[in-house]
């Protein structure tokens, strides 16, 4: 009876957290919010970027599949924080607005790239035994 309990509980609580009283504004941005990159002339005498240019990072930017989990990345960017802030917020925020799909205590792929280092890639999805006992 304990273990029904907690488990009602339980599940009371995260589906509470998941519900919204105001529908999500899933509009697409005006166009005075979008960003375009200015158009450059192409000579085609450079096409491969120097060393020095590959060595510099003058910006940063999050990529996920929902605006508002991109709002929520960019928003720890902007506010000092660093890219492994975001991923953190941005791992609770799918979690809320992409239920179905993501939960904080699910798995998922992340690619991670250090200055001065190979990219690595980190594969940290959810495994089931054939038997289904841990």
């Amino acid at each position: 009876m304990k273990n029904l309990i907690l488990g009602v509980t339980t599940l009371s609580l995260l589906l509470s957290g998941c519900a919204s009283e105001e529908p999500a504004d899933e509009s697409l941005p005006s166009e005075d919010e979008t960003i375009s990159m200015p158009e450059e002339e192409d000579d085609g005498e450079n096409d491969e970027a120097t060393e020095e240019e590959l060595d510099t990072l003058n910006a940063y930017g999050v990529s996920a599949g929902h605006p508002i989990v991109v709002d929520v990345g960019m928003d720890i960017l902007e506010n000092g924080g660093n890219a492994v802030d975001a991923a953190i917020a941005i791992a609770f925020a799918v979690s809320v607005v992409e239920p179905f799909t993501s939960v904080v205590g699910g798995g998922g792929v992340t690619l991670v790239h250090e200055q001065g280092q190979d990219p690595e890639s980190y594969d940290y999805r959810e495994v089931v035994p054939e038997n289904g006992i841990p």
